[in-house]
């Protein structure tokens, strides 16, 4: 499939153990890594970060990672604690091969997370999983099965989970005597999440990975693991390798247990990377995960898990883990599944590939460094021996903090309006201080943690953060945060006003198609002309509203529109329960009499609604902009509205007030509205509930709910 093996004759010593620069990303002087360190000394894990080639220790400020990563700004939190140096990071990763417990060593990073693990997410990888389950165990028959099924598949698996395309391929091999359980997880609606080893248990680079001896056909699986929140938001990405034992589980698959829970089947490392402006999740949509497997007996291979052709969004995933149905108080790790499959043969023809003893397996990617591992028989392993209740007494005799953080010093916040001063008053640990954004910050500023921004914005707005070096977190009392990403110091948090604006904009929604079908600007100029100009006029009921959107003010729409008799169809980012992707928007703009636009503005949205967009929805449609004015394209819609063909309300333009003599004033089929949807007499009141549930947070050492990562 994607491997493309090499082979050697000799054992290359140089494959013994990466330096520490090639242990770290190729960009890790501007990363935030977090580690863990097996400390002799005090006889347990210490939380460490990376600082050139020292390592920090962090456990005096966190005595978990699980804790760090519950912080507001957990990245500016590291960047800004006063740890101590330790160790040196070529010492210890010099020391972590075959480390006994006398010897500082790397451990995996995550902690107390639990370690889930998702099956088949790359169609590609579904082929071998099948071949497994119709060998049944027995790896002599791989070649001759896997001949069968490529042809049943006509040599190819290029379809999206879920698609009619999908159930179709299904129909396709069950007809043929081909049906496989697989074939439900990597082509239907619901991913396979599995817990694939208990806390704890995880080994980190250097330590050896186990292969026990029951099993005869086995490989390493490189993998991407998000560390994800107990809030279900994903915090960092690390590297795993989640050991398979082929056999065990192509026999059934109530043996997963037995074929992923093992002594040392799990390895996860080098460090835990914390997403920021710069590392964000589309980063890792194109990560290049690379494998290469040194065997003393000469054998080299070599494979590819390549981001980019995962069939499944980590958003999906994380949302398949995480939810109303499963909460994790302490964060998980989860493994997102492989496209490698290894099939090249060791030894005999047609024996494929299977691990020996001593194999190193080096598991690298640009942006998150190098894992190492050498594979052992489990059976000759230490055992494990340093699980929960181990913890828990180092923790209670050696750390000197609770296990979650408080704040001794109120936090000072600075806040643009006295009104909003006063709601965060009654929040405990904060310490509100007015200033005005016309004028210099108060002194205050200096030790402020948190800026609550204007809702007004004015050019330069952003260079408020400059005199503010404590700060950690921007809070926004509007939804819309376009101007603040990408120009805030490296750490500091940002979070929007997400649930505060939802229902005033989705009312103004409501409204304006409501005055176009029912022809409401008319009447009123016909009012303004001293006109009687009777007339039948369209209806609301029974339209097809279309909402590109799925956050809170598409939420708010859908259900204020619920009573008017019409079917509501939600576009988001990506495809989930009762939301379709944006890749089927061009296919539903069709089928819509109304289109509705509540998306942030991103790079990926910006001019979203072209002249082809446009020209995709059906004579007589409305367009209905509740989003920002660059989300349409403004030439594109003066050319349809002067047409006749479609029509249009609009709250928001490009450009934003709209000139004097700009063709929008004069061209037919347009409501236009002054930017006023969530202009209400509520408006600020609502929003400053909502900064102080996100203070709140906050307060207690935890990210805010509405803190926002990458471009939303």
């Amino acid at each position: 499939m994607n491997v493309i093996p090499t082979s050697v004759t000799t054992f290359d010593a140089t494959d013994e153990a990466p330096l520490p620069a090639q242990l770290l990303p190729a960009d890790s002087a501007r990363s935030v890594l977090v580690g863990r360190v097996w400390d002799p000394e005090t006889g347990g894990p210490r939380v460490v970060t990376v600082r050139g080639d020292q390592l920090l220790d962090l456990t005096d400020e966190f005595s978990t990672v699980a804790e760090l990563l519950e912080h507001a700004a957990p990245g500016h939190a590291v960047a800004r604690a006063a740890a101590p140096v330790r160790w040196s990071l070529g010492d210890v990763a010099g020391s972590s091969a075959g480390a006994g417990p006398n010897v500082p060593r790397l451990l995996a990073p995550i902690d107390l997370q639990v370690i889930k693990a998702c099956g088949i997410t790359f169609t590609e990888s579904l082929i071998e999983r099948v071949i497994e389950e119709r060998c049944r165990g027995d790896f002599t028959r791989a070649s001759a099965v896997r001949g069968l099924v490529m042809d049943a598949l006509g040599g190819s698996l290029a379809v999206a989970p879920g698609s009619p395309e999908a159930l179709r391929v299904i129909e396709v091999l069950t007809a043929q005597g081909m049906w496989s359980q697989y074939l439900e997880v990597g082509l239907g609606p619901y991913p396979e999440v599995f817990t694939k080893a208990p806390v704890l248990s995880s080994v980190g680079p250097g330590s050896a990975i186990g292969i026990p001896s029951f099993s005869a056909w086995n490989n390493p699986e490189p993998e991407l693991v998000l560390v994800v929140g107990s809030g279900g938001r994903v915090k960092g990405a690390t590297l795993g390798n989640d050991v398979n034992l082929r056999d065990i589980e192509g026999r059934s698959a109530l043996l997963l247990g037995m074929a992923k829970d093992n002594n040392a089947s799990c390895a996860v490392g080098p460090f835990i990377r914390l997403l920021d402006g710069d590392f964000t999740l589309d980063v890792l949509r194109d990560e290049e995960i690379t494998l290469r497997i040194a065997g003393r007996d000469g054998f080299r291979l070599e494979g590819h898990n390549s981001l980019s052709r995962i069939s499944r969004t980590f958003e999906e995933l994380v949302g398949a883990t995480y939810g109303v149905h499963h909460q994790y108080p302490d964060g998980f790790a989860l493994f997102t599944g492989t496209l490698f499959a290894p099939t090249q043969d060791r030894g005999e023809a047609g024996m494929g590939f299977t691990h020996r003893p001593g194999d190193r397996v080096t598991i690298s990617s640009p942006h998150l460094g190098t894992l190492m591992n050498t594979t052992v028989p489990t059976e000759e392993l230490p055992p494990w021996d340093f699980g929960l209740r181990a913890m828990s007494t180092y923790l209670r005799d050696r750390s000197p903090l609770p296990m979650v953080p408080t704040i001794s010093d109120p936090a000072v916040v600075l806040v643009p309006h006295a009104d909003c001063a006063s709601v965060l008053a009654d929040v405990p640990g904060l310490r509100p201080v007015v200033y005005d954004p016309r004028s210099a910050l108060p002194a205050e500023a200096r030790t402020a943690r948190v800026l609550v921004a204007p809702f007004q914005m004015t050019p330069g707005m952003t260079a408020l953060t400059d005199g503010m070096p404590d700060l950690e977190l921007v809070q926004l009392l509007t939804a819309g945060a376009e101007a603040w990403i990408g120009r805030l110091p490296e750490g500091v948090a940002l979070s929007d006003c997400r649930g505060a604006h939802g229902g005033a904009t989705a009312e103004w929604v409501v409204s304006a198609l409501l005055a176009v079908y029912r022809h409401l600007p008319r009447f009123a100029r016909a009012q303004d002309e001293g006109r009687w100009d009777y007339h039948r006029t369209e209806e609301l009921a029974g339209k097809k509203i279309l909402i590109v959107g799925a956050g809170d003010v598409a939420e708010n729409t859908v259900r204020r529109l619920a009573g008017f008799e019409v079917s509501t169809t939600l576009v988001g980012r990506h495809a989930r329960d009762g939301v379709h992707g944006m890749a089927e928007l061009p296919a539903l703009l069709p089928e819509h009499d109304a289109t509705v636009l509540v998306v942030p503005l991103t790079e990926e949205t910006r001019g979203m609604a072209d002249a082809e967009f446009l020209a995709a929805m059906p004579d007589g449609a409305v367009l209905v902009n509740a989003a920002r004015g660059p989300v349409c394209d403004t030439d594109a819609l003066v050319a349809e509205l002067g047409s006749g063909r479609l029509r249009a309300a609009l709250d928001v333009t490009d450009p934003e007030p709209l000139p004097e003599g700009h063709p929008l004033w004069k061209v037919p089929g347009l409501l236009l509205t002054p930017h006023v949807a969530a202009s209400v007499p509520l408006t600020m009141s609502r929003a400053y509930d909502v900064v102080a549930e996100q203070l709140r947070s906050f307060v207690r050492g935890e990210e805010p709910p509405n803190v926002v990562h990458g471009t939303y």
